[in-house]
């Protein structure tokens, strides 16, 4: 089940979400502990996360909910 994945590839939640049988979206629930999982989703999850290294993006965080810095390489004129 797990071999068919390369590892000098990231791990994505999407490829997390393919082998685990879920959706992104119940995923990223157990990525970010919401209680709207049941035990047996999130067991086959992390057993998933745990088996292909998964790790969340800092920058897709930063991207996803705003928080990214404002680029300082571009300045108005």
């Amino acid at each position: 089940m797990f071999n068919s994945y390369s590892t000098d590839k990231r791990v994505t939640l999407a490829y997390v979400a393919k082998l685990a049988g879920v959706s992104k979206q119940t995923v990223s629930r157990v990525v970010n502990n919401s209680e709207h999982v049941t035990e047996e989703t999130r067991t086959k999850v992390l057993q998933c996360i745990d088996v292909l290294g998964f790790r969340p993006s800092a920058l897709a965080r930063q991207l996803s909910t705003g928080s990214a810095p404002a680029s300082s390489g571009i300045s108005a004129a």
